[in-house]
Formats: structure tokens, sequence, C-alpha cells
């Protein structure tokens, strides 16, 4: 009988054997599907395409005449659409990127429309992979808007923009995101006045969906005398973050 077993057990094993043999061949990956891996992994470090709803609360201090100071505050609110675009997936180091905001803000004494479209040219000097993989991105750009802050004026405002953008990944399903944009002067239709805008972005995001909060800083100087105007707004960002 032990015989029998042991010949059983030997004709089984040699059997088997091919069979594993086969299973692990046909499971690993060919040097076309790992080169195609990797720069999709790249890739995903800088791509992206984001869209959500976003909120600001925002007060300060504004210009009234030609020199006086007045407090003031106000909502905005509306639907963001962006997107960021390295095209050479296997080395994204420069692309471009556009937004698009759209809504309407609320003041003390009015109210209307608000909205921009912003565009840039960006640069990936930093991306990196390992335990804590990440990508750091520069941009030089501009873009069109109603003049912030608000109380500006009505019209249309055109201006440069820069920006910062750091992005990394504690795990496959948990992102990190923090972003400086620069606006160092804005055209509008009141003479005499320079304005700046920085507005902070952090923001933490599971799997596709992304929770952020904002923070601007407005700065107005000019009238007569001539003062410098803050404003002050913070608010969330809820909406779909796709990284390709």
């Amino acid at each position: 009988m032990r015989g029998w077993a042991a010949w059983i057990g030997t004709t089984v094993a040699l059997v088997a054997a091919p069979a594993q043999a086969q299973v692990a061949v046909a499971t690993e990956p060919s040097a076309e599907e790992r080169a195609r891996e990797k720069e999709n992994e790249a890739s995903a470090l800088v791509n992206l395409v984001r869209y959500g709803g976003s909120g600001l609360y925002f007060r300060g201090t504004r210009l009234i005449g030609y020199g006086s100071r007045k407090p003031y505050h106000g909502v905005s609110g509306g639907l963001d659409i962006a997107g960021a675009f390295f095209l050479v997936k296997s080395a994204p180091w420069f692309g471009f990127e556009i937004g698009l905001r759209f809504g309407a803000v609320l003041l003390d004494d009015d109210d209307g429309p608000d909205g921009a479209l912003e565009s840039a040219l960006l640069a990936a000097p930093a991306r990196w992979h390992g335990a804590l993989p990440g990508s750091f991105v520069l941009g030089l750009g501009g873009g069109v808007s109603r003049p912030r802050p608000a109380w500006l004026s009505a019209g249309v405002g055109a201006y440069p923009l820069a920006l910062a953008r750091l992005r990394l990944w504690p795990s496959r399903v948990v992102s990190l995101h923090a972003q400086w944009r620069f606006t160092p002067v804005t055209t509008d239709l009141i003479d005499d006045l320079f304005v700046q805008n920085h507005e902070v972005e952090v923001a933490v995001g599971w799997k596709a969906l992304q929770v952020a909060a904002r923070c601007r800083i407005d700065e107005v100087k000019g009238g007569d005398p001539e003062r410098t105007y803050r404003g002050l707004g913070c608010g969330p960002f809820v909406g779909m973050a796709l990284y390709w």
C-alpha cells in the first residue's frame, strides 16, 4: 500500500508541475506591459481632470469714493472644471492647464454672475515613486474673470497667473494635494488701483472623491490718500479628481 501511495503521489506531482508552470508563465507580465504600467504611473503623478462645486465666504475693507474705507462681506459659489494635461506619457515634464469657473457672487449691496477662464503652461521639475510617490508642478499663464475682490467693478478683468502644486499619494486610494495661485496684477475698470490675489488650497482625496479647503487674500492699493484695502475669503470644494 505504501508503494502504491508513493507512486500515486509522484504521478500527481508530475502532472501538476507543468500546469503550475503554465499558470506562472501566463501571469508574468511582459516587458511591454511593465513599460506601459510605468508610463501610466508616471503620467498619473501629474495629469488630472477635476470638477465639482465650491463656495467662498469673504470679508474685508473696500474703497468708497476717493479714499474712504468701508467694511464689506459676501459669498460666492459655483462649479469648477479644470484639467492638467502632460502629453508625453513616458516623460511628462511639460504640459498645459485650462480651468473654467462659473457661478454667482452676493455682495452687501450688489449681486451678479461670477466666473473665470484660466490657462497656463506647466512644468514638472520633480516626480518621484517609492513609499510616498508624488509630484511638484509649476505654471505660468493668465486668465479673465470678474475682478476680485468683487467690489472693484462689474466688468471683466484680465490678469497673469503663477501657480505651484504639490501632490502626494500615501496609498493607492488616498491622495493629498496642496496648491498656491498668485495673481500679481489685475486690470479692471477702476483707474489707479493695484490689485493682487493669493489663493491657497489644501485637499485630501479618497479614490476619485476630493474635498478641499480654500483661502484667498485680496489686496488693493490706491485711493487718495493711498491706502491698502484687504479681503479674506475661505470656503470648501467638493468634487471628483481623476488621475490618468
